[in-house]
């Protein structure tokens, strides 16, 4: 999801996608979405989506690569990551700073994670292209 600011409030929008190849983008609070986009890949389901960095672009994995792109217009001004952390803490409260570990995902990572210690030491950052 992402959070921006428009029209004097903070909005937050977040995309759907379905096993029919249908992808819709809410901003909350609203009973209709913003965009409804049908037959992205016709023959297959949507496996995964990802928002850019600057949050305007919705880059969407299925059969095929299909890249959305948003306006400020339609979304706003993107927050900051200060904004952001202070708007989460006003209305959940501080939360305790965690550190960040990678997941096994599957038995053979599992078994890796037993016998050597996972390090990261930046985010993982995809290229796309």
């Amino acid at each position: 999801n992402r959070i921006f600011k428009g029209e004097g409030k903070t909005n937050c929008f977040l995309a759907l996608g379905s096993t029919d190849g249908v992808i819709s983008v809410w901003k909350v609070g609203m009973k209709n979405a913003l965009a409804v986009v049908k037959n992205i890949d016709p023959n297959n389901m949507i496996n995964d989506f990802s928002w850019s960095e600057d949050g305007f672009t919705l880059y969407v994995a299925g059969k095929n690569l299909v890249t959305l792109y948003f306006s400020e217009k339609e979304l706003g001004l993107p927050i900051s990551l200060d904004e952001k952390t202070m708007l989460l803490e006003n209305r959940h409260g501080k939360t305790r700073k965690i550190s960040v570990q990678a997941l096994p995902e599957t038995p053979y990572q599992l078994s890796l994670k037993k016998t050597q210690p996972i390090e990261m030491t930046k985010p993982f950052t995809p290229v796309l292209t």
